[in-house]
């Protein structure tokens, strides 16, 4: 599971950045709970949650595909386009907002929860 395992590793790095700006947020401005009034502190924690709602999925088929004998060029580009994904998704909404790089980001991952799950199923078989 070498290959997972780097991935994520990756995407632990990219979650931590995701939990530090959202805590950084909070003291700013002193909101312990809720958003409060700060649109950017509710951008910055459905990052975070939406990272959380698919990631460790993802991650999960990946480890199940590698365990099962798939293909390591298969797992490398699940892995790439999930960090580009995931990052692309979490700069717009946290710094820059580009509705095409955050649609990307969201359609790339469901495409990787799709692709993975049939991907499993097929090596299983």
């Amino acid at each position: 599971m070498a290959v997972t395992a780097f991935y994520a590793a990756l995407l632990a790095l990219l979650y931590l950045a995701l939990s530090a700006n959202v805590s950084r947020l909070r003291l700013k401005h002193r909101i312990s709970l809720g958003v409060g009034d700060l649109p950017k502190l509710e951008r910055a924690m459905r990052a975070h949650g939406n990272f959380v709602e698919y990631v460790p999925f993802i991650l999960i088929l990946m480890g199940l595909l590698e365990s099962l004998g798939g293909p390591v060029i298969a797992l490398h580009l699940m892995g790439s386009l999930l960090l580009i994904a995931r990052f692309s998704h979490a700069y717009c909404l946290c710094i820059k907002y580009i509705a095409i790089m955050r649609q990307a980001g969201a359609l790339i991952t469901y495409t990787l929860l799709f692709v993975g799950a049939v991907m499993v199923l097929i090596q299983y078989f």
